[in-house]
């Protein structure tokens, strides 16, 4: 194997897992694969199995931009690498969702089996409105990363979602990292990363979402 090659495996990131709990009422039992590509920052979600009652919703919410995203080689500040910062250690991810009249929730256990391999689980509750089911623009999203403690990050990021009426709808995203051993040093800095050419879109013939996104790691303050 050339030193190219080896530098290529070790630049992709894949992650495969599972999908749990409801929204609306309608279960989201179902599977999920994913790839993040640490050269170009490109990443790929594909959610299987999604029920034609929320695959449309559960596409509009960006949900799959908030996988394997943080796990990219951003090896400055908060939003480094959580492997790197981590490695071979079980990662927690509360996601909270809000939105003016509907909240979701999405508990993420991210365990990594080899260096670039990881299982997720994902369990959904919550409600969202409904969505036409078209596939609409995703706006960029900037989130901003700061290490609250010696075993937890915090991402927030303020962004919009399109459902059926078609107005934009403000769309407020919190996340919580806890990460099962003590993150290495200290990290003083607050650090920016932006979701850019997003798509996502719903097949409700085969029931999948599938999710593009290029993180983008700006100056850290």
């Amino acid at each position: 194997m050339s030193s190219r090659e080896r530098v290529h495996i070790s630049n992709l990131i894949n992650v495969t897992g599972k999908l749990g709990g409801s929204i609306n009422g309608v279960a989201t039992n179902g599977t999920v694969t994913g790839s993040a590509d640490r050269s170009t920052g490109h990443v790929t979600n594909v959610y299987h199995g999604i029920d034609r009652a929320i695959g449309p919703e559960l596409s509009v919410m960006h949900q799959g931009l908030t996988i394997v995203c943080a796990h990219m080689a951003v090896e400055a500040g908060a939003a480094k690498n959580l492997n790197s910062m981590a490695p071979m250690q079980t990662l927690q991810r509360l996601v909270t969702f809000t939105l003016p009249s509907h909240s979701m929730q999405c508990l993420q256990t991210v365990a990594w089996t080899e260096p670039n391999v990881a299982v997720v689980t994902m369990e959904f509750s919550g409600t969202l409105p409904s969505c036409s089911g078209e596939s609409l623009p995703i706006p960029d999203v900037l989130s901003e990363f700061r290490q609250t403690g010696p075993e937890t990050i915090q991402q927030r990021a303020t962004t919009q979602a399109t459902f059926f009426d078609g107005d934009p709808q403000p769309l407020s995203v919190d996340i919580k990292y806890s990460i099962d051993g003590r993150i290495p040093g200290s990290i003083s800095a607050l650090q920016f990363l932006e979701n850019a050419n997003n798509t996502s879109s719903y097949d409700e013939t085969t029931q999948k979402i599938t999710y593009n996104t290029d993180v983008r790691m700006l100056e850290s303050q």
